[in-house]
C-alpha cells in the first residue's frame, strides 16, 4: 500500500491566552473585561460575559466570539456595541 502524504497539514490549535483586565456584575451576569491573545495574532481587548455563579452549574458552557465591526466614527463602533443585550 503506498504512503498518503498530507497536502495541507492541519494547524496545531492553540489555547488562547486569557488575561483579566477587570470584572463588573450586573443582575444576574458577570462582565470580565479580558485581553485576549489567539493563535500568535495581536491581543486583542474583549468583554467575557457569563451567567452568574448561581445561574449556572460549574463545568463546560456553550459560547459566542463576537467579532464585532469597528468605526471610530460611530458612537457604539467598538466592542460595547451589544454589551448591554449581552
Amino acid at each position: 500500500m503506498p504512503a498518503t502524504t498530507t497536502l495541507f497539514p492541519r494547524p496545531t490549535a492553540a489555547k488562547p491566552a486569557l488575561q483579566e483586565l477587570g470584572e463588573e456584575r450586573r443582575e444576574s451576569a458577570r462582565i470580565r473585561d479580558v485581553l485576549l491573545a489567539m493563535a500568535g495574532d495581536e491581543p486583542v481587548q474583549a468583554y467575557l460575559v457569563e451567567p452568574d455563579e448561581a445561574s449556572f452549574t460549574q463545568g463546560d458552557r456553550p459560547g459566542v466570539l463576537f467579532a464585532h465591526w469597528f468605526d471610530t466614527e460611530a458612537p457604539n463602533g467598538d466592542r460595547r456595541e451589544f454589551l448591554e443585550e449581552a
